[in-house]
């Protein structure tokens, strides 16, 4: 058994030297090289077809080696540059909110910044749109990043969506068809809405004026926000 395991890992070895997209190969020789033990091997492995030239431009590559180092508890900082090279391929990936949290974390301002371009580029999609844990991150951290007086970062995201969000994300029809569907949705949407558009915002002036005992301290406390963080308020 031993020795069918040996020279079909020596077969997957030779194979994934050639130039291709051989990824349930990569998967399998690597499970089979962490299951005997052999992680510097498994690491090389992907971090070549990763970063190997010859290999083409696949963004399972990155995942695959994000996947192994977080197994092993590698650094932030390494994580963070593997998931910034699959954030180049594809923004709208799923490990885009776990990238995004990661450089929250980070001591670093540069990845403060990326973090909120981040969110704005994986909310860019329309497979994202009701993803209700974007919008709350997006509004946590439009707040946090405006407290930290760099409106600026702001400013440079929405400046290349305003002619488009709001019809993409912000109109009078998505505000009544994602109340009726997911109301902590809307009120998530609605306080990003305003923040980006003011309370002039279709969105927000319609989910504002709801009234629902469940959500209306929610509802509340999100106009106190908008009032107080929108960046059409020329007083902030």
């Amino acid at each position: 058994m031993l020795d069918h395991s040996w020279k079909t890992s020596v077969n997957l070895g030779a194979l994934i030297q050639i130039p291709g997209v051989w990824d349930p190969f990569v998967k399998s020789y690597v499970e089979m090289l962490e299951f005997y033990g052999d992680q510097d091997g498994a690491r090389e492995v992907l971090t070549n077809y990763a970063y190997d030239e010859k290999f083409p431009s696949n963004p399972n590559d990155h995942i695959y080696l994000y996947n192994f180092l977080k197994r092993e508890k590698a650094p932030r900082e390494k994580l963070i540059s593997v998931l910034k090279i699959l954030y180049q391929i594809v923004t709208s990936h799923k490990l885009m909110l776990e990238f995004h949290r990661l450089l929250r974390k980070s001591e670093k301002e540069e990845h403060h910044k990326l973090g909120l371009e981040v969110l704005f580029g994986v909310l860019d999609f329309a497979g994202c749109t009701k993803n209700i844990t974007a919008w709350k991150y997006l509004a946590k951290y439009l707040r946090q990043t405006l407290m930290g007086s760099h409106l600026a970062w702001v400013q440079e995201e929405w400046s290349s969506r305003k002619n488009w969000w709001p019809g993409f994300h912000f109109s009078y029809f998505w505000a009544k068809s994602d109340w009726k569907e997911d109301k902590a949705l809307a009120c998530e949407k609605a306080l990003v809405a305003g923040v980006l558009s003011g309370k002039g915002c279709r969105y927000f002036r319609y989910i504002s004026k709801q009234d629902h005992q469940v959500f209306r301290k929610k509802i509340k406390r999100m106009k106190k926000l908008v009032k107080k963080y929108s960046i059409i308020n020329p007083g902030l």
